[in-house]
């Protein structure tokens, strides 16, 4: 599908995805920005956005100091794949706030990271020809979403499906080739079952895509698809 890689894997078996070409750098980059040098001084702001974000879903006020932030520090891969594209932060105000920015970078990745996960659904019901595929965990990898617990709440927030840490999950590129490995010494048309050994889970707040993600998705694409004629 458009917006998306698709690699063969074996006569069984596809490997459907997508990737970001920012995700952690977006903080990394925020960061040596703001100044945020110690990790004292970095957990103080992240407390004060996990603060922010809670009362923007709980009391739907999300609104009062609008931020978009398109996150395309070094070009887009996943969806677009827009290698001239660059970042940009619209709605900067007199007050604005370091803890604004480093919401609003969170978020934008996040937004980035939903709209792959749309289109590996929508990718996955055309490949096997059902329309009720269903998908109701991620499980989080990488360095960024395993040490941020407000990200992955975002995620799940966002995506309204659960995101899973699991004992293995920083190994899980290595973990899914071997599962592939031992499903070929196997001679075996399904991956070895390997339960998960579940450490955190962040579940969907139910309100939290009608209140708040539903608009900044909106406002995303709007800004990604005024920007485009610039990149080119």
């Amino acid at each position: 599908p458009p917006g998306l890689f698709c690699y063969r894997i074996d006569s069984d078996s596809i490997l459907l995805g997508g990737a970001l070409t920012d995700g952690g750098s977006v903080i990394a980059w925020l960061r040596d920005l703001l100044n945020l040098k110690s990790e004292e001084e970095y957990i103080q702001c992240e407390e004060n956005v996990f603060a922010m974000y809670m009362k923007c879903i709980e009391e739907n006020t999300h609104n009062s100091k609008p931020l978009t932030f398109v996150p395309f520090l070094s070009g887009e891969r996943s969806t677009g794949y827009r290698g001239g594209a660059t970042g940009c932060i619209i709605g900067l105000t007199r007050h604005t706030t370091p803890v604004d920015l480093m919401k609003e970078s969170l978020e934008s990745v996040v937004l980035r990271i939903n709209a792959i996960l749309e289109l590996i659904l929508r990718g996955s019901k055309e490949i096997v020809g059902i329309n009720d595929v269903q998908a109701s965990n991620i499980v989080a990898s990488g360095n960024a979403l395993e040490n941020n617990e407000l990200w992955r709440q975002m995620l799940a927030d966002c995506s309204k499906m659960n995101v899973i840490l699991d004992n293995e999950t920083h190994e899980g590129t290595s973990r899914g080739a071997a599962l592939m490995v031992a499903k070929m010494l196997a001679k075996s048309a399904q991956l070895p079952k390997e339960p998960l050994s579940i450490t955190h889970t962040s579940k969907p707040n139910d309100s939290a895509f009608q209140l708040h993600w539903s608009l900044k998705k909106q406002v995303q694409d709007e800004a990604i698809h005024i920007l485009e004629p610039m990149w080119k």
